[in-house]
């Protein structure tokens, strides 16, 4: 895991500073999970603030572990990180919460 950043539809550059720690990784048939975290304010001109309103993440990848081009397996997601989603679920009654694009699916 490498913290990069874009400002055009470009390859994007490393950041100068690596803000993001990677906590744990996972991979199985189907999935690769990261498990990462960063400062809300990194003061850093390469980051964008993490603040309580929506955050768009943009995300690609190819078909192995090398930094490459992806073709079409790219995507953005809006997130609004620091808000509680669902303040009235209880989440630990489930295994899994995958957010997409558009909502959360408990499994």
């Amino acid at each position: 895991m490498k913290d990069r950043y874009a400002t055009a539809n470009n390859f994007p550059p490393e950041d100068s500073h690596a803000d993001w720690t990677l906590l744990s990784a996972s991979e199985n048939s189907t999935f690769t999970t990261l498990v990462v975290s960063r400062l809300l304010d990194t003061c850093d001109k390469e980051d964008v603030p993490i603040t309580d309103d929506t955050v768009r993440f943009i995300w690609a990848m190819g078909g192995d572990d090398t930094l490459g081009y992806h073709y079409t397996n790219r995507g953005s997601v809006a997130v609004s990180v620091l808000s509680e989603a669902y303040p009235e679920d209880d989440l630990s009654k489930f295994a899994i919460i995958q957010f997409t694009e558009k909502s959360a699916m408990y499994k």
